[in-house]
């Protein structure tokens, strides 16, 4: 979970470069493309995660327990990613949340071997683990957007 915390940290602090947070959801993705690539550093953190840009297509709460469905930009909803948050944010943070999935606002999923994360303009949610047990496709990591790929 450290591990979670200090990337998501670096990403704040280096997203000041992009000014809006579509661009920056956009240069956070693409710039771990580049480091994939070998422009990068020997040694990153990123090795150990994946970055998506992702929308929120539902949100529900049964039985006081929050799940939440995302699907990767450029992906058919049939691929829609389904998560537990097993520990669930403030009434806020799912007000927000609602929000966001309403306006399709493009949004970072950060996959680890322990779960994952969805990096929100104003929130992180943490601690969400997957429903189902499809693999993970490798390709394509990098953002794709509605202009043909460029932020």
């Amino acid at each position: 979970m450290e591990d979670v915390r200090t990337v998501l940290a670096a990403l704040r602090r280096f997203a000041v470069l992009t000014p809006s947070w579509p661009r920056r959801v956009r240069w956070l993705v693409n710039c771990q493309s580049l480091a994939d690539a070998g422009f990068g550093i020997a040694y990153t953190p990123m090795d150990r995660f994946d970055l998506r840009e992702v929308v929120l297509t539902s949100i529900e709460r049964r039985a006081g327990v929050l799940t939440i469905a995302v699907v990767e930009v450029g992906r058919p909803r049939r691929d829609e990613l389904v998560f537990v948050v097993a520990t669930p944010p403030t009434a806020d943070v799912v007000l927000a949340l609602d929000e966001w999935r309403q306006l399709r606002t493009p949004l970072v999923l950060v996959l680890h071997r322990g779960g994952a994360a969805l990096e929100c303009p104003t929130a992180v949610v943490t601690d969400l683990h997957r429903i189902d047990n499809r693999q993970l496709t490798r390709a394509p990591r990098h953002s794709r957007s509605a202009n043909g790929g460029t932020p």
